[in-house]
């Protein structure tokens, strides 16, 4: 829906600009090559261990699961708190919540202009952290040039992360769909290493196993009744 209202609002403006110039969703993972320095351990310790974290050997890849709720508004507003966006921490009568908000006076956007205060600061450190680089084009975030070089740098290390023999240099992912002003379409059918409805993980190079046999080998036994039953 989102993209479909950016999309009508370019056609109506006749703009050569794409959806993704204005909207994006990412997400991060981490994958590593074995070399020199990476830890062996030999056949017969590696069939003792649970499937799930066999499989993790074998890809060498993994999701990074990031539970902040972090907003940063035009370099002038910082925002973390604790709730999630839904009834039990927004309804102001069931779960307790905390947020911090910050600014400085002196440094919020003018004219256009961007600030270069401390939450401009904070901003590109997080930019460097997830890509592991630093480019003048960060300086203006919503710029054209700022939001393609990031989605470049994120499908890469898309294309990288699901391939076998390919390392992240960085840690930014982009969804894998392709959004054009056609619509959307899913670049995959899953997550690599994801599980599918049938309870099987999905990988194109490796093999796949139960649902139920990863929730025997690593969920402790007060879950393991309920999940199976």
């Amino acid at each position: 829906m989102m993209y479909s209202r950016i999309t009508k609002a370019l056609k109506e403006m006749k703009s050569k600009e794409q959806p993704t110039d204005y909207l994006n969703f990412y997400c991060l993972g981490k994958k590593e090559l074995y070399d020199e320095n990476s830890e062996v351990i030999n056949e017969e310790e590696f069939k003792k261990l649970p499937r799930f974290q066999q499989h993790i050997l074998e890809t060498r890849r993994s999701p990074i699961y990031v539970h902040s709720k972090l907003m940063i508004v035009d370099d002038s507003y910082v925002l973390l708190g604790s709730a999630n966006i839904n009834q039990r921490s927004l309804a102001g009568s069931r779960d307790s919540e905390i947020a911090v908000g910050g600014y400085q006076p002196t440094h919020i956007i003018h004219d256009g202009n961007y600030p270069k205060g401390e939450v401009h600061k904070f901003r590109l450190a997080l930019f460097v952290q997830h890509m592991k680089m630093n480019d003048i084009v960060f300086q203006n975030p919503d710029s054209i040039d700022c939001v393609r070089r990031i989605n470049m740098i994120a499908n890469m290390n898309w294309d990288n992360y699901v391939l076998e023999e390919m390392e992240l240099d960085s840690n930014l992912l982009k969804y894998p769909y392709t959004v054009t002003k056609g619509g959307v379409e899913p670049r995959a059918l899953f997550f690599p290493d994801a599980f599918d409805a049938q309870g099987y993980i999905y990988n194109p190079h490796f093999s796949t196993f139960k649902m139920s046999n990863f929730i025997n080998e690593i969920l402790p036994s007060s879950l393991k009744k309920s999940l199976l039953s």
